[in-house]
C-alpha cells in the first residue's frame, strides 16, 4: 500500500467548515472574578459563562468500586477535557469542616487539583463559613455557594471576595459580588425558563441541577419527556437558550447514573435506548446530549478526538479517533508503513483553517457504527477544522475539531487513556549492572501496573510513550508530573511509528515507595490525559 502525502485539496473559505461557528474550547479558568453588572468577568475583564456539572457531596475515602473515584484527577481531567468544561460544583459539610483537619486538607486538595485542570471550584457551604472563607479567601479561581445572606455575610467578614450564589427568590443582596440560582424543575419547566430570562437582563444569573432523576422514578423523571428524541430536544433546547441569555450553568452530575455510566469507563449516559423511571440502575441519562452541545456536535454523527486523551484539541502530526457513524465495511487495521490513507471503502479528509484538505494516514477502522483511528497530516495549520469519514459510495460524515501545536497524550494498556502507562523503565545500579523492563503487564485478569524497585543505589528512568507532543517549543516548555512532583525532562521526540511520540524522565529519589501514583504531561500549557505508575510498595 502507498501514502498519498501529496494529495491536497483547496478548499473555499465559504465551504461547509466556514459557514459555520466552529468548534470552541470552553475558556479555562482564568480568576480572580467579579461581578459586574449582568455579567461575570475574568481577570483580563473578559465575560465569564460556568459551564460546568457537579461532584458528589465531598467525603474524605469515598468508596470506588468502579475505578477512579469522584474526587480523582482522572474525573477532574474527564471533565475538562472529554466534557470541554470548565468548573466542578461540590457540596461541603460545614460540622466537618471544622471538626476534622483531614477532611479540610482534603477540601483544599481537591480545589488545588480542580484548579490545576483548568476547572474552577465551586464549594457550597452549609455552616463554618468563617472558617471556609479564612481558608480560601485568596484563591483567584473559586467561587462559593451558600444557601442565605446570613452565611454570605459571614464569607464576607472572613475576607472572602470570591463571587458568591445565593438563591433566587431571596431578598436581593446589597453585595455586588453575587450571582444568583435557580433551579428548574421538568415539572415547571416553562415558568422556571421565564423567571430565567427575567433575572438573566438584571443579574448574573446560574442554572443548577436539570437531571431527570431516571432512578429515583420520582416527579422529575416522570415530568421528563418519555420519548428520547423529545426529550433530547428539550435539554438542547434549554442549553441553546442559555447560551442565548449568557448564563451559566451546572448540568446534572458526574455519577453513575447521571452523566455517566460509572468511575472505570466514563461512558457518557444516553437517551437513545430508552429507559424506565425507577430503574436502577439508571440505563438513561443526558450525559451525551450535553457532550454533543458542548462539542456543537451530532449525538448520531460523529465525534472525532485526541486519542489517547479524549479532547478535542489535536496536534498535528499526532494520533486521533473518530467515533459514531463511520460504516466502514468490516473492520481493518493497516498493515506495513508507511500507512494508508484507505481501508477498506473509507477514507479521512482534514480540511485546516486554510481550507486545505488531506488524507489522513489510517491506523484501524471498526466496521458499522464503531471508530477508526488515523493521524493528523502535520503540515495542517493550527485552528479549527474539519474531519471527515469518506466512504467509497461517495457519502460522507463530518466533524470538528481544534488542531493545535501539541495536544499531549499518554498511552495506557487499557486502551482508555486512563490506566497504567506504555512505558518502558531503565535503571542502573550502583554495583553497574543494569535492567529493564515494561512499566505495565497484562494477563487473564487484564492489565496491571507493574511495581519498579525504586532504590537510592539505583538510577531510574522512564521513556513514556505517547502522542501530540513532538512539536513542543523546548524541553523546558514539558513538564512531567509524578504523584504531583515535576521531574527532570532527559529528552523528547517522535518515534518510529507514525504519530507516537516519547519522553524521557528521570525519576527522583522522593518517589520511592510511593506505590500507585498519577503521572500526565503539560506541555505548553495544554494538559495530558493521567495515567498510572507504580513507584513501588510504600515504605
Amino acid at each position: 500500500m502507498t501514502r498519498a502525502v501529496s494529495c491536497v485539496l483547496f478548499l473555499s473559505l465559504t465551504g461547509p467548515l466556514f459557514g459555520r461557528v466552529p468548534v470552541q474550547i470552553t475558556p479555562p479558568a482564568a480568576g480572580p472574578y467579579q461581578v459586574r453588572a449582568n455579567r461575570i468577568v475574568d481577570a483580563a475583564g473578559r465575560e465569564y459563562l460556568i459551564r460546568g456539572t457537579r461532584l458528589p457531596p465531598f467525603q474524605l475515602h469515598p468508596s470506588a468500586p468502579w475505578g477512579f473515584g469522584p474526587f480523582s484527577r482522572t474525573t477532574l481531567v474527564t471533565v475538562r477535557q472529554r466534557l470541554n468544561m470548565n468548573a466542578v460544583r461540590v457540596a461541603i459539610r460545614g460540622a466537618e469542616y471544622a471538626a476534622d483537619a483531614q477532611y479540610r486538607a482534603g477540601v483544599r486538595q481537591l480545589v488545588r487539583q480542580a484548579n490545576q485542570f483548568q476547572l474552577v471550584a465551586i464549594l457550597e457551604v452549609d455552616g463554618a463559613a468563617k472558617l471556609v472563607g479564612a481558608d480560601f479567601n485568596g484563591e483567584p479561581n473559586l467561587f462559593f455557594g451558600v444557601p442565605d445572606r446570613a452565611m454570605l455575610g459571614e464569607l464576607r467578614a472572613a475576607g472572602a471576595r470570591q463571587p458568591v450564589i445565593l438563591a433566587a427568590g431571596a431578598d436581593e443582596s446589597q453585595d455586588s459580588n453575587v450571582i444568583y440560582e435557580v433551579r428548574p424543575s421538568y415539572t415547571s419547566i416553562v415558568a422556571d425558563r421565564a423567571q430565567v430570562g427575567l433575572l438573566a437582563a438584571r443579574f448574573p444569573v446560574i442554572v443548577d441541577g436539570l437531571d431527570p432523576q431516571v432512578e429515583s422514578g420520582g416527579a422529575e423523571c416522570q415530568a421528563f419527556p418519555g420519548d428520547p428524541s423529545k426529550a433530547s430536544a428539550l435539554v438542547g433546547g434549554l442549553l441553546d437558550f442559555f447560551d442565548e441569555q449568557r448564563v451559566s450553568w451546572t448540568i446534572s452530575a458526574i455519577e453513575p447514573g447521571k452523566m455517566i455510566d460509572f468511575y472505570a469507563g466514563y461512558d457518557w449516559s444516553k437517551l437513545d435506548d430508552g429507559w424506565k423511571c425507577g430503574e436502577a440502575p439508571a440505563r438513561g441519562g443526558i450525559g451525551m446530549v450535553v457532550l454533543s452541545q458542548l462539542w456543537h456536535a451530532d449525538p448520531h454523527g460523529v465525534l472525532t478526538v485526541n486519542s489517547p486523551a479524549g479532547g478535542m484539541v489535536v496536534a498535528r502530526g499526532a494520533n486521533a479517533s473518530a467515533y459514531g457513524r463511520i460504516l466502514a465495511e468490516s473492520e481493518m487495521a493497516a498493515k506495513g508503513h508507511p500507512l494508508p490513507v484507505k481501508l477498506g471503502n473509507i477514507s479521512i479528509r482534514v480540511t485546516d483553517s486554510h481550507g486545505i484538505a488531506r488524507l489522513a494516514p489510517l491506523t484501524w477502522t471498526g466496521g458499522g457504527w464503531a471508530s477508526t483511528n488515523f493521524v493528523i497530516p502535520a503540515e495542517s495549520a493550527a485552528g479549527p477544522a474539519e474531519v471527515a469519514v469518506v466512504r467509497g459510495d461517495g457519502s460522507s460524515t463530518a466533524s470538528e475539531i481544534v488542531i493545535g501545536n501539541v495536544a499531549p497524550g499518554l498511552w495506557t494498556a487499557t486502551y482508555d487513556g486512563r490506566g497504567p502507562v506504555i512505558a518502558q523503565v531503565s535503571q542502573r545500579f550502583s554495583d553497574g549492572t543494569t535492567a529493564q523492563f515494561p512499566a505495565w503487564a497484562c494477563g487473564k485478569e487484564g492489565c496491571h501496573t507493574a511495581p519498579i524497585p525504586l532504590s537510592a543505589r539505583a538510577e531510574t528512568t522512564l521513556r513514556l510513550e505517547g502522542t501530540g507532543f513532538r512539536f513542543a517549543s523546548s524541553k523546558d516548555a514539558i513538564a512531567v508530573l509524578v504523584d504531583g512532583i515535576r521531574v527532570a525532562v532527559e529528552s523528547f521526540g517522535p518515534m518510529a511509528a507514525e504519530g507516537r511520540d516519547v519522553v524521557a524522565v528521570k525519576l527522583p529519589g522522593e518517589l520511592i515507595g510511593r506505590g500507585e501514583v498519577d503521572v500526565y504531561l503539560v506541555v505548553d500549557g495544554a494538559i495530558s490525559n493521567v495515567v498510572r505508575l507504580d513507584c513501588g510498595g510504600r515504605i
